[in-house]
């Protein structure tokens, strides 16, 4: 009884490795290509989403620039501002690091999985993990830009809002992975900002996404995330060191037989709520997002919807900035 104590205590101690692998904050940054900053390469590392995309102008009239010291309200205001003045397309692929860990875990390691199950419906390894519905895409896009340069004119984050055509192949359900070459047209808005002093960051998205595999239901979704990152503030105010994620899916073909978005024809609904607190001085913040998550049947049939863990769960994304 004490051995197999023991091998459970080591597997909940690799589910918190696993969580603690979680903890770094994006790094990301964009290289130019050209003297005009009409080409550049952006690239960023997180856990949770690693990408790499090329930016390239639609015409010769270059990129516009805004100041990385505005306020925040300027950068969304720009941004829809020039949507109507369409001046890029760009190609990258990204991966998520993290959802796939959860993958390999609970496939090639199941004895460990299991072992993470805190309490009947809660597991560790799910916990952190969970929330992405694939592995990576290669992503096309089009439409407006705008360069945030700091005082000495390098650029130190973009905004941008136009249409792109994702597609990837396998689709995760529950720490669990099926074939399924899947394909997502969606409308934009983005943007991203890393200063000395904050970082800021923001999503609005709306699209759908086609399904190969017929057992996985096409979706509608929208995406809504914002989060800032102020280095030296460790008080408790709701717009600063804070982060706000949300997402819900809804199954096309139900939807459109029932219209009712939050009867049968949801899928997926999930909510993240985040506080960063100033550590070292703000050489670095620490902190962490908390929320739920709701899995409805109405998007799987068959053997995905047997893997699926319905209902709802918890999500915890920890995150350090240096």
């Amino acid at each position: 009884m004490d051995e197999k104590r023991g091998v459970r205590t080591i597997r909940r101690a690799a589910a918190l490795a696993l969580a603690a692998a979680s903890a770094l904050h994006a790094l990301s940054w964009v290289r130019p290509l050209d003297a005009r900053n009409l080409f550049q390469l952006e690239f960023a590392l997180h856990p949770y989403e690693a990408s790499a995309t090329l930016v390239a102008p639609l015409g010769e009239e270059g990129i516009p620039s805004l100041d990385a010291n505005a306020e925040e309200g300027l950068f969304y205001s720009e941004t829809f501002r020039q949507l109507a003045l369409p001046n890029f397309w760009s190609i990258g692929v990204d991966v998520k690091p993290v959802a796939v860990a959860g993958v390999v875990v609970r496939e090639n390691f199941p004895e460990a999985f299991d072992a993470a199950e805190i309490r009947p419906g809660v597991n560790a390894i799910r916990i952190v993990t969970d929330g992405f519905p694939d592995p990576g895409a290669l992503v096309l896009g089009a439409g407006s830009e705008i360069n945030v340069v700091d005082a000495d004119g390098r650029i130190v984050g973009r905004c941008h809002g136009g249409f792109a055509l994702a597609s990837g192949f396998g689709h995760i359900v529950s720490n669990s992975i099926f074939a399924d070459l899947w394909t997502e047209p969606s409308f934009r808005i983005k943007g991203e900002i890393v200063g000395e002093d904050r970082e800021l960051g923001w999503t609005f998205a709306l699209g759908a996404r086609f399904h190969s595999d017929r057992e996985i239901r096409n979706t509608m979704f929208l995406n809504l995330v914002r989060d800032r990152v102020d280095r030296w503030y460790s008080g408790w105010h709701p717009l600063r060191n804070t982060t706000l994620e949300y997402r819900v899916d809804f199954s096309i073909s139900r939807l459109a037989r029932t219209g009712e978005p939050f009867g049968d024809g949801a899928v997926y609904n999930a909510m993240l709520v985040g506080k960063r607190w100033s550590v070292r001085k703000g050489r670095n913040t620490l902190g962490v997002k908390i929320g739920a998550s709701y899995l409805w049947k109405n998007g799987y049939t068959g053997r995905v919807l047997e893997a699926a863990h319905l209902g709802w769960d918890i999500l915890l994304r920890p995150s350090l900035t240096f």
